[in-house]
């Protein structure tokens, strides 16, 4: 069962009773207000209507949902964090996976052993995570977090901590560099466009203001 589902499902219901809304772009609104108002938190509006849409309408079983935002969802439910929305909120037994039967376990367990002696294994290194708030790197699918592989971002996308005489920008004038907040406010830098790996919202382009602000400071 899609705990990370469930959660979203609950979370834009609960969006709709309290507006009296059937829009989706009206309860995902609400519901980023009501989060950074009561929470001082910020969720990207396109993000959360990308969770209903993928989860909901798509039915997707795999997506990227952050920690932070997992537990800040689960705070607009009213509970501590998304822990403590799984532990009150335990699956009911009829939800549960039940044993395959004898004939299938020995046909699947009969697959693992081929599978192992190959050096082959379906689910391993087949999706990537973020790790160490630094850059992503390939995981089993079954870890939490991990998202199917995007190959640009696995190779290219990092975090990174750039000094005064970095290459802020291209030859072209372009941008060279990226930055967002992270859920304590602070900016941090990134080589590549994209979305923040823990926030979700869209990075920015870096600018002279931001270069001689938060980085070059210490030459002002």
């Amino acid at each position: 069962m899609n705990r990370y589902r469930e959660l979203v499902v609950l979370v834009f219901k609960k969006s709709a009773n309290d507006i009296d809304s059937d829009i989706v772009t009206q309860q995902a609104k609400y519901i980023v207000d009501k989060v950074e108002e009561l929470h001082n938190f910020q969720i990207n509006e396109r993000t959360l209507r990308n969770y209903y849409n993928n989860l909901i309408k798509k039915n997707k079983v795999q997506i990227n949902i952050s920690p932070a935002i997992a537990d800040h969802l689960s705070k607009f439910l009213e509970y501590e964090d998304f822990n403590d929305y799984v532990n009150k909120n335990p699956i009911p037994e009829s939800k549960l996976v039940k044993p395959k039967k004898t004939k299938e376990r020995i046909i699947v367990g009969s697959l693992i052993v081929i599978a192992s002696y190959f050096g082959f294994d379906s689910l391993s290194n087949k999706c990537m995570t973020w790790t160490d708030n630094v850059k992503y790197e390939k995981v089993s699918c079954e870890e939490v977090n991990a998202i199917p592989i995007q190959e640009n971002l696995l190779n290219n996308f990092k975090r990174i901590d750039p000094e005064c005489n970095y290459m802020f920008f291209k030859e072209d004038g372009s941008a060279n560099l990226w930055y967002g907040k992270s859920i304590n406010g602070e900016y941090e830098f990134f080589n590549h466009f994209g979305v923040h790996p823990i926030t979700g919202r869209t990075l920015k382009e870096v600018t002279i203001y931001i270069k001689e602000k938060y980085i070059c400071k210490e030459n002002n």
